[in-house]
């Protein structure tokens, strides 16, 4: 009779407050799937919530009953929240489970959904027959209440260190506790005990493979002894941090003049590189490197630098080959060394030039100048029988210079078509000897525009070989 009353007495409060949750904004209706149960065991409710408003409402699923009571989802969520539309219903599997209760009886649970909008709340109570005390350890019901710490971001390239509390709350005394904890990432099985009002702390580490993609997790551990659960599922949010991480490599092979460095760069990260990669290289030796593939060549405070535009998957990586090759200069530099060497070889040991001076003017035209053939041994060795050769136009005379120490021409012969030729003759020249000739040159009318002497024509003896050398042409303009 009275446990008759007392079912009475919850179901006519059950009514009330469905009544009153009828006036609400929002109903609560739990379905009982498995209410009796025995001790050890959980009951199951489908409870179902409608959103009777105007506006999009997210409804808080708790109880204030534990630790007397746990209460889960199945499948987990944690915590309990339904994100229900205007005039929707949504439902969610209840899983009710008596944790300090150990006599034979019915209960009822006290469930609240909240609008966290509004802060309106329902109490919805959960019917539960306790109709077998069978799975308790030395009449106690097993109650450990656990504690899991683990990092909400993980580096992957960091160990993953998980901390475990545990807290007997009885006097059962638990020779062998079998730990599960799981995750996509993470799996680990231990055993431990756990004396009568224990509390102990366990650390487990874990190393992930740095390359793990950045995802969200979920990490789930559980406490069994046997086959019975000792600590429901614990469930908490992990997230793996993307990160990326350039690493180099190079490898310098060097020849004759010649350098090739390879370069490799690899992406150690998560997730995808993209970005510059530099070299810096000299100003002389950029003008004589080639990349592969092509650099683009920058300068950045007073530096030059090839640079190369990379983007890069997680463990993907990019060669640059850089050849720097100095052997087309070499071979510039001899060339142009046996081209010094063959000019001073062949070239002429006598320099004549021939030059201008004190030139007159009149009626806006050249009336006078005078000649100056300059002579010079630049050779190493002495010149001998050296006559120079020196034609005049008929458009000119030719007046006599009587400038002390000047030589004077041993031979004028003159010929009506092609004018007027003079011959000086010096027996030799030592090594850096100069001799000077000079004549002047009188126009007959006044030259206007330009006018040409033709090169003076020289010929000596050296080695006892009759060479020929001449001048540069005179070009005198009005």
């Amino acid at each position: 009779m009275r446990g008759t009353g007392k079912g009475l007495i919850l179901l006519i409060m059950a009514v009330i407050l469905a009544n009153v949750a009828a006036a609400a904004d929002f109903e609560v209706n739990p379905v009982p799937q498995k209410n009796k149960i025995g001790v050890t065991e959980f009951a199951v409710f489908n409870l179902s919530v409608t959103n009777n408003g105007d506006k999009e409402d997210d409804f808080r699923i708790y109880t204030l009953d534990y630790p007397t009571w746990e209460i889960r989802t199945s499948p987990l969520i944690n915590p309990i929240k339904l994100t229900i539309g205007p005039g929707e219903t949504k439902s969610v599997v209840l899983e009710v489970y008596p944790l300090y209760v150990n006599t034979i009886g019915t209960y009822y649970v006290n469930l609240n959904v909240k609008n966290e909008r509004t802060g309106e709340m329902i109490k919805a109570p959960l019917l539960v027959s306790i109709q077998s005390t069978a799975g308790l350890i030395g009449g106690y019901v097993p109650t450990v209440l656990a504690n899991v710490l683990i990092p909400k971001s993980i580096d992957p390239r960091n160990e993953v260190v998980i901390q475990l509390s545990l807290d007997n709350q009885n006097l059962i005394d638990y020779k062998e506790l079998q730990i599960e904890m799981n995750s996509r990432l993470i799996n680990i099985v231990a055993n431990t005990s756990l004396g009568p009002k224990e509390q102990k702390s366990l650390i487990f580490r874990k190393q992930l493979d740095p390359l793990t993609p950045p995802q969200t997790d979920r990490f789930i551990v559980t406490v069994k002894m046997g086959n019975m659960t000792i600590v429901n599922p614990i469930s908490t949010k992990m997230e793996i941090t993307a990160y990326s991480e350039l690493e180099k490599e190079s490898k310098v092979v060097k020849s004759f003049l010649k350098k090739e460095q390879v370069i490799v760069y690899g992406n150690a990260g998560n997730e995808a590189y993209k970005g510059n990669v530099s070299v810096e290289i000299s100003p002389v030796a950029g003008l004589f490197t080639s990349t592969e593939p092509k650099a683009l060549k920058i300068e950045k405070q007073d530096k030059t630098y090839l640079q190369w535009e990379i983007e890069l998957e997680p463990e993907q990586g990019f060669t640059v080959v850089i050849k720097t090759n100095y052997r087309p200069l070499m071979v510039i530099i001899v060339l142009a060394i046996i081209l010094i060497i063959v000019y001073y070889s062949y070239r002429s040991p006598l320099v004549v030039t021939k030059e201008a001076a004190n030139i007159e003017k009149r009626e806006g035209g050249v009336a006078e100048f005078k000649v100056i053939i300059s002579v010079k041994n630049r050779g190493n060795k002495p010149l001998r029988d050296i006559e120079v050769t020196e034609f005049i136009p008929r458009i000119v005379e030719v007046q006599k210079e009587l400038s002390l120490g000047t030589l004077q021409p041993y031979k004028v012969m003159h010929n009506e078509s092609k004018g007027l030729t003079m011959k000086w003759k010096i027996d030799d020249l030592d090594l850096a000897d100069e001799r000077v000739l000079t004549y002047r040159i009188k126009s007959k009318l006044a030259i206007l525009g330009e006018f040409s002497l033709g090169a003076a024509y020289v010929s000596y003896r050296i080695d006892n070989k009759e060479k020929v050398t001449h001048s540069n042409r005179l070009v005198i303009s009005a």
